[in-house]
């Protein structure tokens, strides 16, 4: 009888050594997984705003802050007009009877590099400007529209331009 107790102690003992062990690794495991959990929230937001700076509508409205982002989002380019140098596609959408075409871009450099860009760019292909504003270019040629449009940009350096490209096919 008291080897029966003496191995029922020994026996609870183990049991109870196995479960605080249990909890203890239950506790480091969950601290560990949030610990990486929020390394990779934190990569993630330095992805989104790795690149933010206070920024003044081109209008120079109010001051509001751009983004560059690090990759594009899903889509193609423009056959008509390549996007300029290092620009980074961040919408695209295409019409349902695909005659009107809207890519918009980020780039690291000013609103007059893009625009001296495509203006000779589309020059150079056929295209002549038909309107032009301090935000819009409006370019045609015989039977497209192609308007370059610049949404926001930076005043002062880090430069960063967010612009789109927007295509209308004519039916002739």
């Amino acid at each position: 009888m008291v080897k029966e107790k003496s191995t029922l102690k020994k026996n609870l003992a183990i049991a109870i050594g196995l479960i605080v062990l249990f909890i203890i690794t239950l506790i480091l495991g969950t601290a560990y997984w949030l610990f990486v959990k929020a390394e990779r929230m934190s990569d993630s937001a330095l992805n989104i705003q790795s690149a933010k700076t206070q920024t003044p509508a081109v209008e120079g409205s109010a001051d509001t802050t751009l983004a560059m982002p690090l990759k594009d989002v899903s889509g193609t380019d423009l056959g008509e007009a390549p996007r300029y140098e290092g620009s980074i596609r961040s919408n695209y959408y295409v019409s349902s009877d695909q005659q009107f075409y809207s890519v918009e871009y980020f780039a690291g450099t000013s609103k007059d590099k893009i625009a001296d860009f495509y203006k000779n760019y589309l020059g150079n292909t056929g295209w002549v400007v038909s309107n032009t504003d301090l935000k819009t270019i409006v370019f045609i040629n015989e039977t497209n529209e192609l308007t370059l449009e610049f949404i926001n940009e930076s005043r002062t350096a880090p430069f960063i331009t967010q612009y789109s490209l927007n295509l209308t096919k004519s039916n002739l």
